[in-house]
């Protein structure tokens, strides 16, 4: 919910910010599996073996890195967009690794080989 379109409301983003301490406290993040330019990967405890955490940040880059910015926001518009569009593939059958969203700029998505996508 925009109010005159510079954000979420007050009482929206405060519920936002208590939905996503909640999930991060069921959600113990092990090993940062790996780090790239706009995402941290994160191996999770053993109630969710299989399932991995993105997080995701609020950096913007161009021309393979070689320019790169800040971007407040950022990393909740690009999970926010990322989920949607996951979303929208599995309700046409198209199966993702997405699973839910679970905080502003975290989600959760299965582990899978990607060797085993290229040769089946």
């Amino acid at each position: 919910m925009k109010v005159n379109g510079n954000g979420p409301s007050p009482k929206v983003a405060k519920l936002e910010q208590v939905q996503e301490t909640l999930a991060m406290e069921k959600i113990s993040k092990t090993k940062l599996v790996i780090e790239g330019k706009t995402k941290k990967v994160w191996e999770l405890d053993a109630p969710c073996h299989g399932i991995c955490l993105i997080e995701s940040k609020d950096i913007i880059t161009a021309g393979d890195g070689a320019k790169r910015n800040d971007m407040e926001g950022k990393a909740e518009l690009s999970n926010r967009t990322n989920g949607a569009i996951m979303k929208m593939l599995n309700k046409a059958g198209i199966p993702t690794a997405y699973q839910k969203k679970v905080a502003l700029v975290r989600s959760m998505q299965r582990l899978f080989n990607p060797l085993s996508v290229a040769t089946s």
